[in-house]
């Protein structure tokens, strides 16, 4: 009696166990090498955005040959996609002769309100001979622009030419191979007469690139950086 009993007992426990471990088997989950729906969607990297409007200004880099694409002594290149371009053509300006113009919004510049830049050419399809730049936004690949100091420009800049005085400020030269990028410091405060404030006093108002054809010259020596040229 006593044997079978042990029999049934050691039974009983061999069910037991077989049970649990069909239980325990049967909460293991099941992996395969195939992600699911959801995993995949998750990973997959999502499109580029489209441009909406021109680079960032900040994101232009001046230098002695001009301004990103726009290259003194050559005509502009005209884009494509007038929405992305850094310049539009409007055939009404300048009397009618037409001019290029920055494909920006206005903003504060030396003198009133304006482009973050400007340049000059004779036609539509004329190289550019002068290239102008108000915003502060636009250095140079060393961080110099309109708001550094002289200190900034030569540190920047040791090769530099020696500062040219005409009239209350001061002009410095980094020459290129056919062009010149030319910074202008203000020197000198006449009230009524300067084109800016006495607190502007030795930094730069204003960046520009010239063919070399042509002297360096002042804001003022330029008739107010205008656009149009006779």
């Amino acid at each position: 009696m006593t044997g079978t009993a042990g029999g049934v007992a050691i039974g009983l426990v061999l069910a037991a166990t077989l049970v649990g471990c069909a239980t325990q088997s049967a909460t293991v989950p099941i992996v395969t090498d195939h992600p699911s729906v959801a995993q995949s969607s998750a990973t997959t990297p999502s499109a580029e955005p489209l441009p909406t409007g021109p680079p960032q200004l900040s994101d232009l880099v001046l230098s002695p040959d001009g301004l990103g694409a726009l290259t003194i002594g050559s005509p502009v290149s005209e884009a494509a996609d007038a929405s992305t371009a850094l310049v539009v053509w409007n055939p009404e300006r300048c009397a009618g002769d037409g001019e290029w113009m920055a494909n920006y919004p206005p903003g504060p510049v030396v003198g009133g309100t304006d482009a973050p830049f400007s340049f000059a050419t004779q036609s539509k399809t004329a190289p550019i001979e002068l290239l102008n730049v108000w915003s502060e936004a636009i250095t140079t690949s060393v961080g110099v622009g309109v708001g550094s100091t002289a200190a900034e420009v030569v540190a920047a800049y040791p090769e530099s030419s020696p500062p040219q005085t005409v009239g209350t400020s001061e002009l410095f030269v980094v020459r290129g191979q056919k062009s010149n990028l030319v910074f202008e410091v203000a020197t000198g405060f006449v009230a009524g007469e300067s084109t800016w404030e006495e607190s502007d006093l030795g930094s730069v108002l204003r960046a520009y690139v010239l063919s070399d054809r042509f002297a360096p010259e002042s804001l003022i020596g330029m008739q107010g950086g205008a656009h149009c040229l006779d």
